[in-house]
């Protein structure tokens, strides 16, 4: 004639399954961000790295004709030169 607490049957409680629940949501969101935050950084890399080989073999092509011009690459990258004759030191 006990009048305690019986526990039938082993497992998880309701409120240890939701608080599993709200770590496991927020985890997961915290690596999505991390997931999307690496792409962004791959994506500028990749751009910057363009954007020297094109800034490079305009130089080049400059080495040869100085003009002052602009344009855009075929990629979506402009470009503008602009020269100007620089005297000697005194």
């Amino acid at each position: 004639m006990g009048g305690g607490l019986r526990h039938s049957s082993p497992g998880f409680t309701l409120v240890e399954i939701i608080v599993a629940m709200a770590i496991l949501g927020i985890s997961l969101v915290l690596v999505m961000q991390l997931f999307s935050a690496g792409l962004r950084t791959a994506k500028a890399s990749c751009d910057y790295t363009i954007a020297i080989v094109h800034a490079k073999d305009k130089m080049e092509e400059l080495s040869q004709t100085l003009v002052n011009d602009s344009g855009e690459f075929e990629d979506g990258f402009k470009w503008e030169t602009v020269t100007e004759d620089y005297g000697e030191p005194e």
